[in-house]
């Protein structure tokens, strides 16, 4: 019995533990180590159409990361996004030639919002093509924000896919594709699985945003989508720790 106890007093001194009637929990103290668990607050998207391409989100919290997904179309163009305080960082654009006219999807990103409570986020493109639209997740995290990897993809098919990264450490990657003038979008998949969640697709047909969470480093990346019909895209991939 005595030595039964000294073992037990071992492991809570290894452990913190509490008493509960006649038995001892052991409460496992949290991985140590430089990693950030993520966690989606919220999303939204804006219509797309003519300006103004605006979102509003509800108790954002300071501090948040901030991702974008924005798609616009015919004019070559550099667009912003601004919460009314902070400009966002802007990813690799990517484009396809869509027979004449460009399409064009990308990132926008900021790693620790400044603005709180009821924000409205704007998109702003040169030109203001009918095309137009964005989507946006808030998310938390444990600890700094910074981009890890991104690529980027065009082309014409029923099956758009990134260009592939290699992610160096667990994080969050979202992944983006766009297309006009018909196919539905389905089966978001990242790093050859399905999405965590994502906003568009279905019936609503020009622009699909998605993200997963990954546990550790992986290799070969890709945002990838399903089109019900063959038409041009852009499908872009990025991925924050």
């Amino acid at each position: 019995m005595k030595r039964l106890l000294l073992i037990l007093l071992a492991l809570c001194i290894a452990a913190p533990c509490y008493a509960e009637g006649n038995i001892i929990l052991i409460k496992k103290k949290a991985a140590a180590g430089g990693g950030n668990t993520f966690a989606i607050l919220q999303s939204g998207s804006s219509a797309q159409g003519n300006a103004p391409h605006t979102i509003q989100l509800t108790n954002v919290q300071t501090g948040s990361l901030l991702v974008a997904w924005a798609e616009w179309w015919y004019y070559d163009t550099a667009p912003s996004i601004s919460d009314g305080t902070t400009t966002f960082t802007a990813g690799t654009r990517g484009s396809v030639d869509a027979g004449g006219a460009y399409y064009y999807g990308q990132f926008f990103y900021l790693p620790s919002s400044v603005a709180s409570g009821t924000v409205t986020y704007t998109l702003t493109v040169s030109g203001d093509p009918s095309g137009t639209a964005f989507r946006i997740y808030e998310v938390s995290h444990t600890s700094s924000v910074s981009l890890d990897v991104q690529n980027i993809g065009g082309g014409q098919s029923t099956a758009p896919v990134s260009g592939s990264v290699n992610t160096t450490t667990g994080g969050i990657t979202f992944g983006g594709v766009m297309s006009l003038s018909g196919p539905t979008f389905s089966s978001p998949l990242i790093a050859g699985v399905a999405a965590d969640g994502a906003i568009g697709g279905g019936a609503d047909q020009y622009s699909m945003m998605s993200y997963k969470m990954l546990s550790s480093s992986t290799s070969g990346v890709t945002a990838a989508f399903t089109f019900s019909a063959s038409n041009y895209w852009v499908c872009n991939v990025i991925s924050f720790k």
